[in-house]
Formats: C-alpha cells, structure tokens, sequence
C-alpha cells in the first residue's frame, strides 16, 4: 500500500451509480479538508486509479459493469492485497462474514447509516496518519448527503437511470430516446422520483441532489 498523499487521505469510491459516487464524494470532503475523493464507475477505471494514484481507503460496491458479486473483491485484493477496503453494497447482511473473508476490512449496508462509514473511514485516517482527523458539521446540508446513498439504494435500476438523467437536465423526450421507454412510463418515474425525494417540482429536485 502507498504512503498516504502529503495533503491527507485519498479516498476511492467505486460504484456504478453517479448518485452514489455523489452522494460519498460531498459526504467525505464535506467532513474533512484531510480528505481527497476519487471516483469510479467501474472496477476497470478503479485498478487503472490505483495503478496511478496514492490510495489510502477503498469504499467498492461489488456489482459493477465488468465485475459481479464476490469476484469483484477477489480481483481488487489480489491486486492491491494490503489496502483498505469497505465494501458498500445493496447487497444482504449475510454476506458480511464472506467479504471479510475474502480481504474486506468492514462490510456495510446501502441501506444503513452513512456516519458509520465516516466513522471507519476516519479511524483508518487517524491510524494511516497518526493523528485524529477534524470532522465538519453542516448542518442540513449535511444531514442531506447522508441521506442520499441510502435513498439512492432503495431506487430500481430503471429508477436511477431515469433519476441520473434529470439531473442531466434531460427532458422526458430526450428520457424517452435515452432509454427506449414511453412518454408516460417516463412521466410515471418522475412522479415516483419526486415523491421518493420529498420535492415538489423537478426544479426542487435538481436543487435537492445537485
């Protein structure tokens, strides 16, 4: 494993979701100013990161475009054996005792608590450097991104598709050509999004995860 960067922890999230890599990324440098986030969508781009960059920590979903379940860890801890790594998966509880077995260092749930994770993640920090890492408080700002990962987890992968482009500023037309669905099933998942999210217009929720 690389020495930490001069300027603190570097921090690779890889999921395939671009609200979940959000979601991780505004959480962590929101924290702490001791924090560098890199993100990747696919365990491809991720062993081309770590070929090239100082990692410190590893947040790894397990279900990406080019790697599925269990292999997706055996692959990245093969590699890199001696790095962190958490896995953040929508994935059941029982698999908890499998990934550590196979390298993980913690096991944690899509569905849980966000401040768990920062928590880990600031004790590998302080262990790496030495010293305790400063935390931030932003209020509801903060309390927002904690929220969203374990929101985002809870959407079907149609949901997200069509949740990552509104945020894209795409209209229902340009939904409808993106994903091959009807006008109104792209209407029906924009409602359902606005009510999943709590906001009152697409306006609020661009506001909301932007």
């Amino acid at each position: 494993m690389d020495n930490p960067a001069p300027n603190g922890i570097t921090i690779l999230v890889v999921d395939d979701h671009e609200l979940v890599r959000f979601g991780l990324e505004s959480y962590f440098k929101s924290s702490s100013s001791s924090y560098r986030v890199i993100v990747a969508g696919t365990l491809g781009k991720a062993l081309d990161i770590l070929a090239s960059e100082s990692v410190c920590i590893v947040l790894l979903d397990l279900n990406l475009p080019d790697s599925k379940g269990l292999s997706t860890l055996a692959l990245l801890h093969r590699a890199y054996p001696e790095l962190p790594v958490a896995v953040i998966s929508g994935a059941d509880q029982s698999i908890c005792e499998a990934v550590e077995a196979m390298g993980a260092v913690k096991f944690f749930s899509k569905s849980g608590d966000l401040d768990q994770v920062g928590q880990w993640v600031q004790q590998q920090a302080t262990n790496l450097l030495g010293v305790e890492i400063p935390q931030q408080v932003n209020g509801l700002h903060q309390a927002q991104l904690d929220r969203l990962p374990q929101a985002c987890s809870r959407l079907l992968p149609r949901q997200l598709e069509v949740l990552e482009l509104v945020l894209a500023g795409k209209s229902n037309q340009d939904i409808c050509q993106s994903t091959g669905l009807s006008l109104g099933t792209v209407k029906n998942y924009v409602s359902i999004l606005l009510l999943h999210f709590q906001a009152n217009s697409r306006g609020h929720l661009i506001t909301l995860l932007k």
